[in-house]
């Protein structure tokens, strides 16, 4: 709901925003070179960034805490769950630049659906790390 505040209200200022943090994770490299398996904490670090981003524009500052507060747990959950390997088969760069077009274009139905589906994705990613550790 945030996500889609934020595509209806935002201003040219958040527009930006959203371009400049998109712009940030396109350009970090997601792996460490020692370990090609493991996210890099600078991608991690402007990955967050992105997903902060597009919230802001929401104009509710408690639904925007909400959404941050939830989108903390799942960031947290996705560092101690799995390497990276568990994603080869995901677009991850394309979901990520799918989002910023649809809050671009201020498609708010696109985006709402596009962001559920990043997040269903992951929660299966998630879920098959743990069941498959036994714990």
């Amino acid at each position: 709901m945030a996500f889609r505040y934020s595509i209806e209200r935002g201003d040219l200022a958040w527009e930006s925003r959203v371009i400049a943090a998109h712009h940030t994770l396109e350009n970090t490299p997601m792996t460490v070179d020692s370990d090609p398996e493991l996210f890099s904490e600078e991608w991690a670090k402007a990955h967050s960034h992105f997903h902060v981003t597009p919230f802001d524009g929401c104009g509710s500052p408690r639904l925007c805490d909400l959404a941050l507060s939830l989108r903390d747990s799942a960031e947290l959950y996705r560092r101690w769950s799995r390497p990276i390997g568990q994603d080869r088969e995901r677009d991850i760069a394309g979901e990520h630049r799918r989002l910023m077009e649809a809050a671009l274009a201020r498609d708010a139905d696109t985006g709402a659906a596009r962001l559920r589906a990043h997040i269903t994705r992951t929660t299966r990613v998630l879920l098959e790390a743990v069941n498959s550790t036994g714990d």
